[in-house]
């Protein structure tokens, strides 16, 4: 059996994959700011330092290796990023050479800007942002190698909803609050965690290399697509409003468009992306099903002296 380990299992990504990886394959997770318990995914503290990472990948012999770095997790979600994310992706690049597996790293849709919309790879990377420049740096340091790049815009279950921002903050809003303020200007092509799984797996098994959109079928906007997850769940949306401009008031169109085109991945696996709806149903069976329980978390690790 395959093994796949995860880099960054403490993410919104990274905890989802495991779990719907660990129905294929021999899946272990290395975390870096909270330590994480997944089923069916043994879990470890990430070593510090590119010798020990390197060694411990070494001791675990893993068919290929994910990085699922801060950068790969939803920009509308407001979660700061991490500048070791470029260090952790040189070294798994030095390890995919020495040690001989498979290397995928996520990346974001953050690196793109309006107004272009449905941006295909090669398209100009515009994005102005703390996330897309740091994206960006990531994709520089891998281009040219046999590295897979998958720029996406994923949502699911968090391990630890108060500590990373998943999609239960806009669940409990949506239940909860008499007024839920979406915005309608940051317009994505979101995909389901487990959904990118499937095609990730593919992806890796054909052996792809390069950069490659992997992302929904349907361009959303905040609050349309919190009017869908309403719909789906059966929960009020007379309460859901627009909100159509910056927390400054100002207006920004042009910079929050970083819809994706995926004709790449569409080609190469012979596979239709899903719709917003159908991966919203499959996210309405997984809380039925009680998957978000199967992560636990425990306090964030404290930062080095």
């Amino acid at each position: 059996m395959q093994r796949v380990l995860i880099v960054g299992v403490d993410t919104v990504l990274g905890s989802n994959l495991a779990l719907e990886f660990a129905r294929w394959f021999d899946v272990r997770g290395l975390f870096e700011q909270i330590a994480v318990e997944i089923d069916g995914c043994p879990t470890e503290m990430q070593p510090n330092g590119s010798d020990a990472l390197l060694a411990r990948i070494d001791q675990l012999v893993p068919t290929w290796v994910i990085h699922c770095g801060s950068i790969s997790q939803s920009c509308w979600n407001g979660v700061d990023t991490s500048p070791n994310d470029a260090d952790v992706a040189r070294t798994l690049l030095v390890g995919s050479r020495q040690i001989g597996y498979r290397l995928c790293v996520i990346s974001s849709d953050a690196v793109f800007t309006g107004p272009r919309m449905f941006h295909l790879e090669e398209a100009p990377r515009l994005g102005n942002s703390t996330q897309a420049r740091q994206a960006r740096h990531v994709e520089r340091l891998l281009r040219d190698s046999e590295a897979l790049v998958v720029r996406t815009h994923a949502y699911g279950w968090s391990p630890a909803p108060e500590l990373v921002p998943g999609i239960e903050r806009l669940w409990e809003t949506l239940r909860f609050s008499s007024e839920c303020r979406l915005e309608t200007m940051r317009h994505a092509t979101p995909i389901l965690a487990s959904d990118l799984a499937w095609f990730l797996s593919r992806a890796v098994d054909r052996e792809l290399a390069g950069v490659f959109h992997i992302a929904g079928a349907e361009r959303t906007n905040p609050y349309r697509f919190g009017m869908e997850l309403a719909a789906v769940f059966g929960l009020p949306s007379n309460h859901v409003r627009c909100q159509s401009a910056d927390h400054d008031g100002s207006m920004s169109p042009v910079r929050e468009e970083m819809s994706l085109a995926t004709h790449r991945i569409r080609r190469a696996l012979n596979r239709a992306m899903p719709l917003l709806r159908d991966g919203l149903y499959r996210l309405a069976e997984q809380a039925e099903q009680g998957l978000p329980s199967r992560f636990r978390a425990a306090e964030p690790i404290p930062a080095a002296a």
